[in-house]
């Protein structure tokens, strides 16, 4: 894969996780040697020392969100993000994961019998339950990015900390002087959140490209000690949100 290319690839339309939990990682767990049990039970530990070894080795990243289906709209980038991505992400968790098979993976879960299904198949055997989703990549170590876009869960958690009820107006009004205020504004004000689902925005998008050095280890959530928390930022320009048609 050259600089310039960029692959997108949605998560099927069938694809399900009624839980909290992600497993971003390879068919062969970064290729570390490690058994489904043994991986399984290091996944499952409560001392933060084991999660940040997995993390450190790019075996896996295990990523939590207070809310079911978080990522089951997601959409793979392979490459750069294109100009409108760029400007409108606002949070963003990142780690270098191995790939020697050459067969990157989401998962949602993250039980010993969820990998048990998963790691052998590329495709679900039970097409009316896809937990899991593959993507064909050169062997190597690639830097994965998890974004968070307006309308996410982590987006709107961390707007619910804004004291001043005319923030996005003034936002708004500030960077984009003299365009219509989108309908999202409103709903905001209303109801202190972003509907995704109301706006058809895209809540997130998993990007992919060839590592190129180290990164610093993600936060870890306190309670489960799974990766939880996101970059965030205060986009330049007020977002307008993300819809499909923007990435495809």
């Amino acid at each position: 894969m050259n600089s310039t290319s960029r692959t997108v690839v949605p998560l099927h339309n069938d694809f399900f996780n009624d839980g909290h939990w992600y497993v971003l990682s390879s068919s062969s767990l970064g290729g570390g040697g490690l058994g489904i049990p043994e991986f399984s039970e290091k996944l499952q530990s409560e001392d933060v020392s084991v999660i940040n070894e997995l993390l450190r080795k790019g075996i896996c990243l295990p990523l939590y969100f207070g809310c079911d289906c978080a990522l089951d709209n997601a959409i793979f980038v392979v490459g750069d993000l294109n100009e409108r991505e760029e400007a409108e992400w606002i949070g963003r968790i990142r780690l270098n994961l191995e790939v020697p098979c050459g067969e990157l993976m989401l998962m949602g879960g993250g039980l010993e019998e969820d990998f048990e299904t998963a790691l052998p198949n590329f495709e679900p055997p039970d097409p009316h339950f896809r937990f899991f989703q593959k993507l064909k990549l050169e062997p190597g170590s690639y830097l994965v990015e998890v974004y968070a876009f307006l309308g996410s869960y982590p987006v709107n958690e961390e707007w619910e900390e804004l004291e001043n009820e005319n923030e996005m107006d003034e936002w708004w009004e500030a960077s984009r002087p003299g365009e219509a205020k989108p309908e999202w504004i409103s709903f905001f004000n209303d109801d202190e959140y972003v509907d995704s689902e109301e706006f058809e925005f895209i809540e997130h998008i998993i990007r992919v490209v060839p590592s190129s050095g180290e990164v610093p280890l993600p936060g870890l959530d306190e309670e489960t000690k799974w990766v939880g928390e996101f970059e965030m930022r205060r986009p330049e320009l007020c977002p307008k949100g993300l819809k499909r048609e923007d990435v495809l």
